[in-house]
């Protein structure tokens, strides 16, 4: 009998979300292909300080970088300024479709943080009320 794929998106409105693309059956398909894990951040003028440090503790993660300031930082993926988060997030699944992560987190290239604050754009984007 045929797996099930299935595909599973949230927050694909300039949210912090993730795609999950897996075998209903299985933990893992093909990830001799491509990673179980990748985070995906939408770049403009954010500081990206907290990469590198966040790789090396992650060792498991692909971290990919799409930038769309003036002049992109070394290491992202150059994209037009158009559209907001979500255009990035879209062009990610869109040019990436058969290789898609197993799990796939989309964000806001801001440093992760706990706390969310609705007033303060530089406040954390990650909430305990999840």
């Amino acid at each position: 009998m045929e797996a099930v794929q299935a595909l599973l998106l949230l927050g694909i409105a300039g949210h912090a979300g993730a795609v999950w693309k897996g075998n209903l059956r299985e933990s893992s398909l093909d990830s001799h292909l491509h990673p179980d894990v990748e985070v995906i951040a939408a770049h403009f003028a954010e500081d990206l300080g907290w990469v590198g440090p966040m790789k090396k503790d992650n060792p498991h993660v692909k971290f990919t970088i799409y930038s769309k300031a003036r002049i992109p930082p070394e290491g992202t993926i150059p994209l037009p300024n158009i559209g907001r988060e979500s255009n990035t997030f879209l062009t990610h699944i869109v040019r990436n479709y058969e290789k898609l992560a197993n799990w796939t987190v989309f964000g806001p290239a801001v440093e992760p943080a706990w706390g969310f604050q609705h007033t303060n754009s530089l406040s954390g984007h990650m909430t305990d009320s999840i």
